[in-house]
């Protein structure tokens, strides 16, 4: 069992090191949370505008974006992507199935990345009191970590592309997973 605190009486470059590559885990992990929450704010005062409700409503929606979890707002993002832009009406056979399957694609990356995001939050520290001066087991959780913000990464390109078309923004040119992993992951 560990000893109460756990706290590190020591810094090393092995841990600093372990502890970096964490840091920005988490930090990517929370962008990817808020990426979510700008497009899924995006398409809501859209919609909001476009059907003519009023600032009472916005400002209802504004205080419901504020209190909703990773899972929620990607029910909503994938939900908005089924609707018609004219209608609000779910799409019919009349659409191509390709916007379907499209949409069910990206709510299982959504849903990797929440989950990739929440093992980065809750569980890769678990126990790395005892693995931050093991070269082996520090490789390990890079390695481990790495697999992870790739998954957010995967998702995040997409949900960062659409936030920044449906602002008329410029999109993401580079290989936005392999720039993600690089920065978190790569140690001097």
């Amino acid at each position: 069992m560990t000893e109460f605190p756990i706290f590190l009486t020591e810094r090393t470059e092995f841990s600093d090191e372990i502890y970096g590559v964490i840091g920005r885990a988490l930090a990517f992990a929370t962008s990817f949370e808020m990426n979510c929450k700008a497009v899924e704010g995006v398409m809501g005062i859209k919609e909001l505008r476009g059907s003519g409700q009023s600032e009472q409503a916005m400002e209802d929606f504004c205080g419901e974006l504020e209190k909703k979890v990773l899972k929620r707002r990607i029910d909503s993002i994938t939900n908005r992507l089924t609707k018609k832009p004219d209608s609000g009406a779910q799409r019919g056979g009349d659409a191509p199935n390709l916007v379907e399957e499209f949409v069910t694609w990206l709510s299982h990356k959504l849903e990797a990345a929440r989950d990739a995001r929440n093992e980065i939050a809750h569980d890769v520290t678990k126990g790395i009191e005892h693995c931050a001066e093991d070269a082996e087991q520090r490789a390990y959780i890079i390695e481990r970590v790495g697999a992870l913000v790739r998954t957010i990464a995967e998702a995040d390109f997409f949900v960062y592309n659409l936030c920044q078309g449906l602002t008329n923004e410029p999109t993401y040119k580079g290989d936005y997973c392999e720039d993600a992993v690089k920065w978190v992951c790569e140690v001097a």
